[in-house]
């Protein structure tokens, strides 16, 4: 895609616990900068909660609940002229089994979206994942890693960009996740 200067590409990968605590133990000696795009969880999409199919929307048919927050940014440029920008991002998922999940399996999808300063869609990929579940109740979390490469005119900068990032909700799934987040 190539939008007035603008052009990026998407892609993730997921990435074991312990080597996540050693990429973020080095991610930290690395600060963001005006350089790299700022990336936000979207606000109403950051926690997605589904119930079990024909039931109550309550804690006892409660599927799964799961929740997301960036963990990580790094970013640089990859040629002289500081027109390609590479950026890491890791994003982190933790969900709760309800009791109505019988399968130990949460399916949902993510998004990822990228934004000039203004709020101009530029770029958006949408993400299927299938989540192992622990016990009911027990927290899981598991991290994935986005790589992104942008491609400036001369004179442009990361900065002018936000990264977005949320669970993919329909209409109903974005009125539970406001209204009956369960504890």
């Amino acid at each position: 895609m190539n939008c007035s200067g603008y052009k990026a590409s998407v892609k993730r990968w997921r990435m074991p616990a312990a080597l996540l605590a050693t990429a973020l133990v080095l991610a930290s000696c690395i600060e963001p900068t005006s350089t790299c795009p700022r990336p936000l969880v979207l606000d109403r999409t950051g926690e997605l909660v589904r119930f079990a199919p024909g039931g109550p929307a309550n804690v006892s048919n409660l599927d799964y609940q799961a929740k997301m927050k960036v963990t990580g940014l790094q970013c640089g440029y990859v040629d002289d002229l500081l027109t390609e920008l590479e950026v890491n991002m890791d994003l982190d998922i933790t969900a709760r089994r309800g009791a109505a999940n019988k399968t130990g399996v949460a399916e949902f999808a993510y998004f990822i979206a990228i934004t000039d300063v203004r709020g101009t869609v530029l770029s958006k990929e949408v993400f299927e994942v299938e989540m192992d579940l622990g016990s009911v109740g027990e927290p899981v979390t598991e991290s994935e890693g986005i790589w992104q490469k942008y491609q400036f005119l001369k004179g442009q900068s990361g900065g002018a960009y936000r990264i977005w990032a949320g669970f993919q909700m329909s209409e109903h799934d974005l009125a539970v996740s406001r209204d009956l987040r369960p504890d």
